[in-house]
């Protein structure tokens, strides 16, 4: 069984995390389908160390930016609606490159 570094737990191969609903603290009411920050901060803890860098491909509310930030990690955020764009710019001040 592989044990997260800092923790030294086992790990389960079963991710249960309530769904992001209604009035959550984590809710982004502009977007239908939003990870739970606890999920995304497990798969980064699993994958990464302080100071890497995290691509997501699929920015969407920016849940892997915000969990991110907060465990000391860099990010690059890709998204293709102008929309979900516009929220993550005002809400986190990025600079937005277009390809």
């Amino acid at each position: 069984t592989w044990s997260h570094v800092t923790r030294d737990l086992p790990l389960s191969d079963v991710f249960d995390f309530p769904r992001v609903v209604g009035n959550s603290r984590q809710r982004r009411p502009w977007h239908p389908t939003q990870l739970h920050e606890g999920l995304v901060e497990r798969c980064i803890r699993m994958s990464t160390i302080k100071g890497d860098r995290v691509l997501d491909p699929f920015a969407g509310t920016g849940t892997t930016l915000r969990v991110c930030k907060r465990l000391q990690r860099s990010c690059t955020l890709i998204e293709n609606s102008e929309e979900y764009c516009g929220y993550l710019t005002i809400e986190h001040n990025l600079r937005i490159e277009t390809i």
